[in-house]
């Protein structure tokens, strides 16, 4: 089984008085394409387009229920569940909707991680500190990422009725409609 991982930005060492606390702690949050494993290419996306944030904790974690994130381009928060791949990890899968825009996807705060009636704990069962790195800062998805996201659709399909003659091959079985795309 070989796994496809980014490498960690952190090379934080953890001081010999650290508390349990830190041990459970969020790291860092970046973006993926929806298998988790590669990162998100910069860029403009639109409508439909699909990405997933992974929130990295600083141990393994344990998930129950279905946390939520609050990202800045919607105010519609998205589900995470424990990532498949990392055993510290939270993955939140995020389809752009046709309203959805920013300049700079990220998280909508250092609060955007919520249990939503679930838990997030290491394994001895001590809860995790569900505060995010701040949005646009060192750690956060925007850090090192620049993923645009559009309003509105990229493309739309329109069927309409013609004023004379038939429509072109290539249309909808109904010889009365006429199929275009309009990009």
């Amino acid at each position: 089984f070989l796994m496809i991982r980014r490498p960690p930005r952190s090379t934080r060492k953890e001081s010999s008085a650290a508390s349990d606390v830190y041990k459970r702690q969020v790291q860092e949050v970046y973006i993926t394409e929806t298998d988790g494993t590669t990162t998100k290419p910069d860029g403009a996306y639109g409508n439909a387009a699909t990405m997933s944030f992974i929130i990295e904790f600083s141990q393994l974690i344990n998930v129950t229920g279905t946390p939520q994130l609050t990202h800045n381009a919607s105010a519609t928060p998205i589900n995470c569940g424990a990532d498949a791949t990392r055993w510290n990890a939270l993955k939140c899968d995020y389809t752009v909707g046709a309203t959805d825009a920013s300049l700079d996807l990220d998280y909508a705060s250092t609060a955007a991680l919520a249990l939503n009636g679930g838990t997030i704990t290491d394994k001895a069962g001590n809860a995790a500190t569900l505060t995010l790195p701040t949005p646009n800062a060192t750690y956060s998805a925007s850090d090192d990422q620049a993923v645009q996201i559009t309003a509105g659709a990229s493309v739309v399909d329109v069927y309409v009725r013609p004023t004379s003659g038939l429509c072109s091959a290539g249309t909808p079985a109904n010889p009365d409609l006429c199929y275009l795309s309009i990009d």
